[in-house]
């Protein structure tokens, strides 16, 4: 499964490291650089910008993912 994370600080980079450990794919999107850079180097694929930024939102695919966090929900 593909699970979409916004935020790569204490929640963020412990879910995700949970997730990796259990074999899905993981994609952050993170609006602080460094944290986005640290995503990076920990292995994880990494969108740089804000999640409630539409392009940053539509930069990590979330119609591709089978679980989300942290991500606004889409307007009707």
């Amino acid at each position: 499964m593909r699970a979409i994370i916004a935020g790569f600080g204490r929640v963020g980079s412990r879910t995700a490291r949970v997730l990796d450990e259990e074999g899905h794919d993981v994609t952050l999107v993170e609006n602080v650089p460094e944290k986005a850079e640290r995503a990076e180097s920990r292995g994880f694929d990494a969108v740089h910008g804000a999640a409630a930024q539409q392009t940053a939102l539509a930069a990590a695919a979330p119609g591709t993912a089978g679980a989300s966090a942290g991500l606004p929900r889409a307007r009707t």
